[in-house]
């Protein structure tokens, strides 16, 4: 599995690949997931369908990927699966097929009233009612309840959106070979980036797909949905990862980033703005011994040793060899257009003048730059793969 990365430069210039991406997935009828954070060059794209992942999903499911959210971003325990499966199940009951909406608008602070009311408009029946209390009453339920409103509160900015566009899930967008965008609005509501990386990782039990982020940053947590989905989560998943500035999104840890745009990974990168993410390009493609040569004139005054008698002046030269540790590629290569100096002391120019950009297949390869035209070429030339996915 090849997966893509793209840093650096302007909005225009990473939607330029992504919407290469995004045709070749058309083409071939890939299904592809793309998440991003109010990135304004997507918010062209208007869809009759939004992302909802209750809807279509049976309640274990539902209760599962909302557990693994509240654990790993509110460090909530998994005891409160068992209530979110009640809710989920109270819910199911009283509408059939839910959403997320209805699921947040759920009354954890008054269950017993909230049960009383549906029995009495005929949503549920006395023998569901009483099954429902019964199990409410139950400790494991009843006192971590509770526990469960702060995931929910998180979570409505999602259902509060596109509320006259049909709902689809991660399932049925990859099982139907749909393109799907999804606004997170915000890169920092980690519990809605936990719940939407785990319905994506459930949904790699189904079949291949693409996913596509602009903008989304690691987690920095070793058992998050997010970073695991990135870093590891690669049998049934090619990934096109982009972002204005990749070492800062990868958590600022080291052995992170080396592990993310290692492997297959091919890389695709403008200039930067920050002197330490462009250093850390610059480390990750390494240094490399270089032999220097010095050429000294020098010149002095002969005497006879035995004698004392001065001979003369005479001249001559001195050669001096050396060996340097130096960047392969400087990091000044990584950043916008600048006079520079080499190891050398010498002015050369380096960087990436706008739309222009290095794309490396593997880490190995000499860098080349582009012009802004470049990637529907490149791409289709070396398009991902996804196994029997056509």
């Amino acid at each position: 599995m090849r997966n893509l990365i793209i840093s650096g430069g302007r909005s225009a210039d990473r939607f330029l690949a992504i919407t290469c991406v995004l045709n070749e997935a058309s083409r071939r009828n890939i299904p592809t997931i793309v998440l991003h954070s109010g990135f304004a060059p997507f918010s062209q794209f208007s869809q009759n369908t939004h992302y909802d992942p209750c809807v279509g999903t049976d309640s274990d499911e539902i209760a599962e990927i909302l557990t693994d959210a509240a654990a790993n971003a509110l460090n909530i325990d998994n005891v409160v699966h068992s209530s979110i499966k009640f809710i989920t199940d109270v819910l199911k009951a009283v509408n059939g097929d839910i959403t997320l909406s209805d699921i947040v608008k759920f009354p954890c602070d008054d269950v017993i009233g909230y049960l009383d009311e549906c029995k009495d408009n005929n949503l549920i029946t006395g023998e569901q009612y009483s099954k429902f209390k019964q199990r409410y009453n139950n400790p494991v339920i009843k006192d971590n309840i509770l526990r469960v409103a702060p995931l929910l509160t998180k979570l409505k900015t999602i259902s509060q959106r596109n509320t006259t566009a049909q709902p689809i899930n991660f399932q049925q967008a990859v099982m139907n070979g749909k393109i799907l965008f999804f606004d997170l609005l915000s890169d920092t509501n980690d519990v809605l980036k936990e719940l939407v990386f785990s319905a994506i990782s459930k949904s790699t039990e189904i079949g291949k797909f693409w996913v596509v982020t602009e903008g989304l940053s690691f987690m920095g947590k070793e058992d998050s949905k997010v970073d695991t989905v990135f870093t590891k989560n690669r049998n049934n998943i090619s990934l096109i990862y982009s972002g204005e500035d990749v070492p800062v999104l990868t958590a600022q840890r080291e052995e992170t980033f080396n592990a993310f745009v290692g492997g297959n990974s091919q890389l695709l990168l403008f200039a930067h703005s920050s002197a330490n993410s462009a250093l850390r390009w610059a480390d990750y493609f390494g240094k490399e011994y270089q032999e220097h040569v010095t050429t000294v004139k020098t010149s002095g005054v002969s005497k006879s040793v035995i004698l004392g008698i001065e001979e003369g002046k005479h001249e001559g030269t001195s050669v001096n060899t050396d060996a340097k540790e130096i960047y392969k590629y400087p990091p000044q290569q990584f950043m916008k257009l600048d006079t520079a100096r080499d190891h050398n002391n010498q002015q050369v120019l380096w960087g990436l003048s706008e739309g222009e950009s290095y794309f490396i297949k593997d880490k190995n390869t000499p860098i080349t730059s582009f012009m802004s035209g470049f990637p529907r070429i490149l791409l289709q030339q070396t398009p991902l793969t996804l196994g029997n996915v056509r």
